[in-house]
């Protein structure tokens, strides 16, 4: 038996249509990639990222001196009592998980993920402590409520130890609400290599 279309479902088939015409007209793709394309889930959050594709994540800091630099985020070292925090330099390798509201969860290749502590510094959790995460303007935020207005930043700390504690690397970690001048910039995920 045929059913017959109500006038909203005709108007929204029709208005599917005509989209995707124009779609097809502006972007010059053939209408098999455009199918492709839309068929195609994209949990990472855009065309062509998904949870099988590994990240780099890669930054513009600013040294003890002054100067600008270009890093990546990895942690700070395999054992330890501070190899869960996150620093600049080593490189991690981070897969895109879908997450709220545009933010998507960084996991890592270890399988644990980079969230926030409450104090706001960046480290690798267990799955009960993610954080999600977004780049707006070349600025990495997380949606910790805690830190969500405040970027990822880096700050040279370490190098002493309280007495009977281990000593803390000398590292730039990583962290939130360290200053306007200490604010990651040009943020980018590229495919890892």
């Amino acid at each position: 038996m045929l059913k017959r279309l109500g006038r909203r479902n005709w108007l929204r088939n029709a208005a599917i249509m005509a989209t995707s015409a124009v779609i097809l007209f502006l972007t010059g793709c053939t209408k098999e990639q455009w199918d492709h394309l839309k068929n195609t889930p994209h949990p990472g959050g855009g065309l062509g990222s998904g949870p099988s594709i590994w990240y780099n994540l890669k930054v513009t800091y600013k040294d003890n001196d002054g100067k600008t630099s270009e890093g990546f985020m990895g942690p700070i070292g395999s054992s330890g009592a501070y190899f869960e925090y996150m620093k600049i330099g080593g490189k991690s390798t981070f897969r895109l998980q879908p997450g709220e509201n545009g933010f998507n969860y960084l996991q890592l290749n270890d399988g644990r993920w980079l969230t926030l502590s409450y104090y706001g510094w960046a480290y690798r959790s267990d799955e009960s402590d993610r954080v999600g995460w977004k780049i707006v303007d070349g600025k990495l935020y997380s949606d910790y409520s805690r830190w969500k207005d405040y970027p990822l930043g880096c700050q040279l700390s370490g190098g002493s130890g309280l007495p009977d504690a281990p000593p803390v690397p000398r590292d730039y970690y990583v962290g939130v609400n360290l200053g306007d001048d200490k604010v990651l910039t040009n943020c980018e995920l590229v495919p890892a290599q």
